[in-house]
């Protein structure tokens, strides 16, 4: 509870100051990243160095003019878009650092990590993480750290509350966060005059508009979210389920989602016999008009589709009840070649000079993970007076609903039993 009023003060003193986009033209979306590929191990960076007993300095000059491989989801393509139009050449810049970005998808990644773990070197430097990925990595003994706290940016600028958990798991200096997200929902204002403002005005609105209506397959972390958010809305909230997995809890609380889904699905889209492999399949249906409603864990996706040309300039946002939202992190594999270089990038992307341009709707669009307030008064100006755009609402609107994610087991114990229940039908 106190880190959902910690985050619902830091989206007040924003929230006034949001305005809309000007018009930009369209732009082509970008082509997916290459298919996943596992590259060679990569040379050591000063090997047998321990970087967690030294300064950032001496991490500084020892990756200067090295290669970081940034591993990231191919689906990912506005992250991927800012990671080569600012964050590589920024990289490059400062330091003579090559940023290579590597597309793999999270369960990949995680196998790759876990497969090499015991080798002196693996094939990727720093990785996106949340969630199961980083408890999975840290149970294993995978993941490099604690090397947050050595991160002068994370140091000034960064909550440190808010970045002590990582769904319901203590961090523990293992992660850096990149980014914030949280659950939303976007329609379009044309066929959609009236959204709903909670999960049993969904299913009324769902009987009403049969077929234009559905949700990602749960696996995909958004579809996954989804059925979260209606657990939280038909069980009486999130904050029974802050604790530890409690198996009796859930098989006294999940059965209300699976009766209400039952009443749901004869009215989704292909009468719940397919589900959106993931959120940007369910964005392309949106987008083509087979679909009334979509949803992303990214609040500014709506103006960032419309500016790309892929939305129509009707779409808008909402939020319903119980919206989630967490921190996005990044995390250095234990046997990474370039440490002290992934280190480099980790604290990079929490520079008022990051976090200011991937705010940007046409950039990405990326709330910032760091607490404005603690940033110098230029950058808070600046961020606060950011145009959002007429799709996005304002930072007041997302932190009234705003509630945090709870361990990460309760959402594994959904999907699994969605699975069982819906997943073949």
């Amino acid at each position: 509870m106190r880190r959902a009023v910690v985050l619902f003060v830091l989206l007040l003193a924003l929230a006034a100051c949001s305005r809309e986009e000007e018009p930009a033209k369209p732009k082509e979306e970008a082509a997916p990243p290459a298919a996943e590929t596992v590259l060679p191990p990569a040379e050591p960076v000063a090997p047998g160095v321990d970087w967690r007993a030294k300064d950032f300095s001496a991490a500084v000059e020892a990756a200067r003019e090295s290669t970081v491989r940034l591993a990231l989801p191919a689906s990912e393509q506005a992250a991927a878009r800012w990671v080569e139009a600012w964050l590589a050449p920024e990289a490059k810049r400062r330091y003579g650092l090559t940023l290579e970005l590597v597309p793999r998808e999270p369960e990949e990644m995680v196998a790759g990590i876990l497969a090499a773990k015991d080798r002196p070197t693996g094939d990727l430097d720093l990785v996106w993480s949340f969630g199961r990925v980083f408890r999975t990595l840290r149970q294993a003994g995978a993941l490099f750290g604690p090397f947050a706290g050595k991160l002068p940016n994370f140091q000034a600028y960064v909550n440190q509350t808010l970045a002590s958990q990582d769904f319901g798991l203590a961090t523990e200096g293992f992660e850096s966060p990149w980014g914030w997200e949280q659950f939303v929902f976007e329609y379009d204002s044309v066929r959609v005059k009236n959204p709903p403002e909670g999960f049993a005005a969904l299913l009324e609105w769902a009987r009403d508009h049969p077929g234009r209506f559905t949700y990602p397959r749960p696996g995909d972390p958004v579809g996954s979210a989804f059925l979260r958010q209606a657990l939280f809305a038909v069980s009486g909230g999130h904050q029974q389920y802050m604790i530890p997995f409690n198996a009796d809890l859930a098989r006294e609380r999940f059965p209300l989602l699976w009766s209400y889904l039952r009443e749901l699905t004869p009215y989704l889209w292909k009468k719940g016999r397919e589900y959106p492999k993931d959120a940007a399949e369910l964005a392309a249906l949106f987008a083509r008009g087979e679909l009334d409603m979509a949803m992303s864990f990214e609040p500014l996706h709506a103006q960032g589709s419309i500016l790309a040309g892929t939305y129509k300039d009707t779409v808008r946002t909402t939020v319903l009840e119980n919206s989630l939202y967490h921190l996005r992190f990044l995390a250095i594999p234990a046997n990474a070649a370039n440490k002290p270089g992934a280190m480099l990038v980790a604290d990079l992307v929490l520079s008022p000079e990051a976090q200011l341009s991937k705010f940007q709707p046409k950039a990405w669009g990326d709330f910032p993970a760091v607490d404005v307030s603690r940033l110098p008064e230029a950058f808070q100006a600046k961020i606060v007076g950011t145009h959002l755009g007429k799709a996005s609402l304002s930072f007041g609107a997302l932190g009234v609903s705003a509630v945090p994610e709870i361990p990460e087991e309760y959402g594994e114990a959904l999907d699994k039993a969605w699975a069982e229940r819906f997943g073949g039908l």
